[in-house]
């Protein structure tokens, strides 16, 4: 059996270019409708009640890929997200095993991701707990990638650990993961890179004082030049503050 696959793109002719590559090189996949954006897509989604969803992250509103999918009560679809950037979002799919594709799109990867889709379809039907963990998979994700959302969710090897953002004094930089450190002292390393993280949480009032360092500013205390630039947050813990971070640092502190 064919997939139903529904198209969301604001650019009419990346839309085009993947319906034609998907007709030409994906046998298993028969695209059913398109979407310009959220009111749009919504629309082809409940129309043809796609089995795969391509998702572009990246339409007018910024977020609006994932937004969409914070409209959906328990999306049935499996989603590929489509995006230009190699940007942060790349390490969220890669954590949350969910797929996606880079533009300008290589017909090997999309060959290699509709096998992917044909073969996990076939497993959900199957199994109803894998599906279910897999929608979980894209309601935290989206949540997680909208701007304004006070939790963080993290997978590990036992479950999901929910992070209050409010909690976090800062974050250190530990090869391509990231140590979360908290207020009570306690600390979390995550998979994510700082990069990851900064883009996130850079809304959330946090900012960037080094390579090593992400700060939350509302647990800031204290900006001190004894022994070099360091910060002093309100659970007693310094940090280095390097020298190109300074002047946004003290513009920001004028502010707060």
């Amino acid at each position: 059996m064919r997939l139903k696959a529904v198209i969301i793109d604001d650019e009419f002719h990346a839309r085009e270019n993947l319906r034609l590559l998907i007709e030409e090189y994906c046998p298993s996949m028969d695209v059913m409708g398109e979407g310009s954006d959220i009111s749009s897509g919504l629309e082809a989604i409940n129309k043809y009640e796609p089995d795969v969803v391509f998702l572009d992250i990246r339409m007018p509103s910024g977020s609006e890929g994932f937004e969409l999918l914070k409209e959906l009560d328990r999306p049935s679809f499996m989603v590929v997200f489509v995006t230009a950037f190699k940007d942060y979002a790349i390490d969220a799919f890669k954590v949350n095993a969910v797929d996606y594709i880079l533009k300008p799109i290589d017909i090997d990867e999309l060959v290699a991701t509709a096998e992917r889709l044909e073969e996990r379809h076939k497993n959900f039907k199957q199994y109803r707990e894998k599906a279910e963990l897999y929608r979980e998979k894209l309601e935290r994700l989206s949540i997680e990638m909208t701007s304004g959302s006070q939790k963080l969710t993290i997978s590990h090897a036992s479950g999901i650990k929910v992070i209050n953002i409010k909690d976090i004094v800062a974050l250190k930089a530990e090869g391509n993961c990231s140590r979360l450190i908290f207020k009570d002292g306690s600390h979390y390393l995550d998979t994510r890179t700082l990069k990851y993280y900064q883009t996130v949480l850079e809304d959330q009032g946090f900012f960037r004082i080094h390579r090593s360092y992400l700060i939350n500013l509302k647990e800031l205390d204290e900006l001190t030049r004894n022994e070099g630039n360091n910060v002093v947050m309100s659970n007693g813990t310094r940090f280095p503050v390097a020298r190109s971070a300074m002047s946004g640092l003290l513009a920001i502190m004028d502010k707060l």
